[in-house]
């Protein structure tokens, strides 16, 4: 058999192996749709978010140290080291990825975000008080928790795409970019939407949570912004809480 047929097949089969066994195959819910859309494929009101439960501990990413009001700002390996007290089926987090607004709700209502699920890569029943895995049958998996035994499950969330972000502090006065984020979860029982059909939406407003994570990037004034053929510089931040 001709040398270059032999490289072509190992290619596909290698290409094949990979996907299969990417930690990230099944791990991001396809859309560009916002919380409150998707939210209203099973409601009629408006959703808002009132659940006080932050999941995350640990926020890392990777982006340029700085950028111009008013432009994007791209966004590499985004990523939350999330801790679980209660059950939060479908769990999943929405960061906004649209044009530049004013206002600390755009992933509930903004143009476009950026939405990841919990995959298979996330899937761990060796502690039967918590678990992740996939309950009701369809690619957004689920968080088990056993509340009353104080169950707890720890797990890292990775963004497995690249996305931009607007550069702007919305208004905060701080100067640096902040990150906006809503994540959502269905409830103690087994949804009857499924996420493949309708996407990743609470069942109400008790089980989504928002916020704004200052990711200390400078922003600079268009006057600032000068051409260059050189690479841009990248920067790697850390927040802890």
């Amino acid at each position: 058999m001709d040398t270059m047929i032999l490289k072509q097949i190992a290619a596909t089969i290698l290409a094949s192996l990979l996907a299969m066994t990417s930690p990230m195959a099944s791990s991001a819910y396809e859309t560009s749709s916002c919380l409150n859309e998707l939210y209203q494929t099973t409601h009629t009101d408006t959703l808002t978010c009132q659940s006080t439960s932050q999941f995350w501990t640990k926020v890392t990413l990777t982006a340029q140290p700085t950028c111009i009001t008013g432009r994007s700002l791209r966004i590499r390996e985004l990523a939350f080291d999330a801790k679980f007290t209660e059950s939060a089926r479908d769990f999943s987090i929405f960061a906004y990825s649209g044009s530049q607004h004013e206002g600390n709700d755009l992933p509930l209502y903004g143009e476009e975000c950026i939405v990841q699920t919990l995959g298979e890569n996330h899937d761990d029943t060796s502690d039967s008080l918590a678990m992740i895995m996939d309950e009701d049958g369809d690619t957004c998996h689920d968080v088990i928790i056993n509340e009353d035994a104080n169950g707890l499950i720890e797990t890292e969330i990775v963004f497995d795409r690249e996305f931009n972000i607007p550069c702007t502090d919305f208004e905060t006065g701080k100067g640096t970019v902040q990150l906006q984020i809503c994540t959502s979860w269905g409830g103690s029982e087994i949804s009857n939407y499924n996420c493949d059909r309708t996407g990743p939406h609470p069942c109400g407003p008790e089980s989504c949570w928002c916020d704004m994570i200052d990711i200390g990037v400078q922003i600079l004034s268009e006057d600032l912004a000068t051409p260059t053929c050189a690479p841009s510089i990248v920067s790697f931040f850390l927040i802890v809480f």
